[in-house]
């Protein structure tokens, strides 16, 4: 772990979700702000699932404060990721103005054997970002993929856009992808609709109990849910 790398990672003023992977990378970084941890091993640091650490490193590389390199093995299988840390934060120089230490032109992969990745910084800080509108798109779509009961979509919509403004969507997925099986457990009529879980900030609630009781036919029993709250966003 390098000092001066995680003092750079705590300094970044990002939402606490992405900040915390942000460290998680930095702990396993070397002076240059290089690391190659595995992906469960970040997400048990970060204490995350592995899917929400995708979109978390994703959302990481479109602002610009790491790149992510794929990297083989020297027989050809796909290794652990690198994350370089933003080298133009950490240098305090343009990023443009590196050079790279590869001087044949062409880019250097470090592979497993390698005893020292090599640093390569990107050519331009945020190339490859991603609008942040085109984000919040896909963000939303995601959302709308996971979410077990798919009615009333332009509420659900509107519901959405209400929600990020309170809370990061980051946030909203990671406690969908936390709920998620407590909803599927449900029979399709219990389950809220989008725009009332959205609405009520569902995405902070404890999972459902285990079921204390079993109907005649041995199936559980279901909370009755308000009939005026399940038809106020339609």
């Amino acid at each position: 772990m390098s000092i001066r790398v995680m003092t750079w990672a705590f300094d970044q003023q990002i939402p606490g979700n992405l900040k915390i992977v942000l460290l998680a990378l930095a702990d396993n970084a070397n002076d240059g702000g290089y690391c190659w941890p595995s992906q469960d091993v970040i997400a048990h640091k970060a204490s995350v699932s592995v899917r929400n650490l995708r979109r978390l490193l994703n959302d990481l590389e479109s602002r610009g404060l790491i790149r992510i390199d794929a990297r083989r093995r020297q027989d050809g299988y796909k290794a652990a990721n690198g994350y370089q840390l933003s080298p133009a934060n950490l240098s305090g120089k343009p990023a443009d103005e590196h050079i790279s230490p590869d001087t044949t032109g062409h880019s250097h992969r470090p592979t497993v054997s390698d005893q020292e990745p090599s640093v390569e910084p990107p050519k331009s800080v945020n190339a490859q970002a991603r609008p942040r509108d085109t984000q919040a798109k896909t963000e939303w779509e995601e959302f709308w993929k996971i979410y077990p009961r798919k009615v009333a979509k332009d509420a659900a919509h509107r519901a959405w856009l209400s929600a990020i403004r309170r809370e990061d969507p980051h946030i909203i997925l990671m406690g969908l992808d936390r709920l998620l099986p407590s909803l599927m457990k449900r029979e399709p009529q219990y389950v809220p609709h989008p725009a009332t879980w959205l609405n009520g900030g569902s995405w902070n609630d404890d999972p459902d109990p285990a079921p204390s009781s079993t109907s005649r036919d041995g199936r559980r029993q279901q909370p009755p849910i308000d009939p005026q709250r399940e038809w106020e966003y339609r």
